[in-house]
């Protein structure tokens, strides 16, 4: 229906133009054969300043415009006298229309554009994001990852990756049905959005993950207690979550997603809520040794 509306406005509005343009060019013609060329040439003048929203008022001023000049013709060519009101008057209001024409079209092309380029951002919205849960798509998410690493690199500064996934889903599913199950995922996500900053990207991949710009491993960590507590407190579930640091972690986003899958896996096999990959490495150091 969107569509059909879409392609009557620009089919018709451009039709209707046409036709107006044309009966005026031959009522000018009509009243004065001498000036038809110039009065011709000011229809189309106008009518494009209008359509085309060259300045504020454009097709209005234009047309104005074009009556003086038309009338200097006029003058020009008869002198001061009775038969020069009659091709004025309508040349005057066949300008006119085309300015209110044509400033119609052209708002109504605006607002058909404006309504495509909305449409389109929905579209590339949910291209890139679940639609359940408003998270950025994983494959879009590494793309992110992997430009913050870039940027990361170039400031020399510290990036942080976590991924999050809720203590035995499995059985909180089969025992609490999809329903409440589906509900838990979507106050997760509302959790993730509201309590990262808006330079962090929250993103779904099985897991809930967050890429952290400009951050360390404290900094990560007091934002996975506060995650883990305010999903503990309204959706009464066990969140785990591992952490991995750029660049001691890791230096590409492969390197960097392996580390925080094993400090994940780490915080779903062991008594601790929240792995540092990095605490992971010193205990195997330790046991080395």
């Amino acid at each position: 229906m969107k569509q059909t509306y879409v392609n009557r406005i620009l089919f018709v509005a451009p039709a209707i133009l046409a036709l107006w343009l044309t009966l005026a060019a031959i009522v000018t013609t009509l009243v004065d054969p001498r000036t038809f060329v110039l009065a011709l040439a000011l229809l189309a003048l106008t009518s494009t300043v209008a359509i085309l929203r060259l300045f504020p008022f454009g097709g209005w001023v234009v047309a104005i415009l074009s009556i003086v000049v038309f009338g200097a013709a006029e003058v020009n060519l008869s002198g001061w006298s009775e038969r020069i009101y009659l091709p004025i008057a309508i040349t005057a209001i066949t300008l006119l229309l085309t300015a209110w024409l044509g400033t119609i079209i052209a708002n109504q092309v605006n607002a058909v554009n404006r309504q495509l380029e909305h449409d389109q951002g929905l579209i590339d919205d949910l291209r890139i994001r679940d639609p359940q849960t408003g998270l950025m798509r994983y494959a879009y998410a590494q793309q992110t990852l992997k430009n913050e690493i870039g940027r990361s690199r170039r400031n020399n500064s510290s990036l942080c990756l976590i991924l999050a996934k809720v203590m035995d889903w499995e059985d909180f599913v089969s025992q609490q049905g999809i329903v409440t199950a589906e509900e838990i995922k979507i106050q997760i996500a509302d959790i993730f959005n509201s309590t990262l900053r808006m330079v962090d990207t929250s993103f779904i991949a099985g897991a809930y993950g967050a890429i952290l710009p400009d951050t360390k491993p404290e900094g990560a960590l007091v934002v996975a207690r506060r995650l883990s507590d305010m999903v503990a407190r309204k959706s009464r579930v066990d969140l785990r979550i591992g952490i991995a640091h750029f660049p001691a972690d890791g230096v590409t986003e492969q390197e960097l997603q392996k580390a925080v899958e094993t400090a994940l896996h780490k915080a779903l096999t062991s008594e601790h809520t929240i792995a540092l990959y990095s605490q992971i490495q010193e205990m195997q150091g330790e046991k080395t040794e």
